[in-house]
């Protein structure tokens, strides 16, 4: 277990007792790139978006810049811009419906993007690494 992923492990022990609001600002940055980072790394963005941790897709961008990750920012936001206006649903089902309803070209597009993060260029653990000591996120 790498030690974002026991931090990740304490923030969400946290959060259950607490919930997302109480937890610091810190602490959402972290987990909101851990949960895109597992969930798309494991099953690409369609998995993320059309799971529950989806739910954090609009914050996942700026989460990824206040970690320095601009590029991997610029992935998500690439992303979601796929989904017509207003945007994907804040509700996972709701998203899981905007999804089936995309053509196939569209669905393909993803694909390009999950890549990027396969090959994650910016080092997104590295920089989550560091974040976690400069702002104290809790050992």
């Amino acid at each position: 277990m790498t030690r974002v992923d026991r931090m990740f492990s304490k923030i969400a022990a946290r959060e259950n007792i607490v919930g997302w609001d109480g937890l610091s600002p810190h602490e959402r940055v972290v987990a909101t790139v851990v949960l895109l980072w597992h969930e798309v790394g494991h099953g690409g963005f369609q998995q993320y978006l059309s799971n529950p941790t989806g739910d954090l897709a609009p914050t996942a961008a700026d989460a990824l810049r206040e970690i320095g990750a601009e590029e991997t920012a610029n992935v998500v936001d690439q992303a979601l811009g796929l989904f017509p206006a207003p945007g994907p649903s804040p509700d996972h089902e709701v998203r899981r419906t905007q999804l089936s309803c995309f053509p196939f070209a569209r669905l393909a597009q993803f694909e390009g993007l999950d890549s990027f993060f396969f090959n994650d260029p910016e080092q997104v653990e590295d920089r989550l690494v560091e974040f976690m000591s400069q702002h104290e996120v809790a050992e």
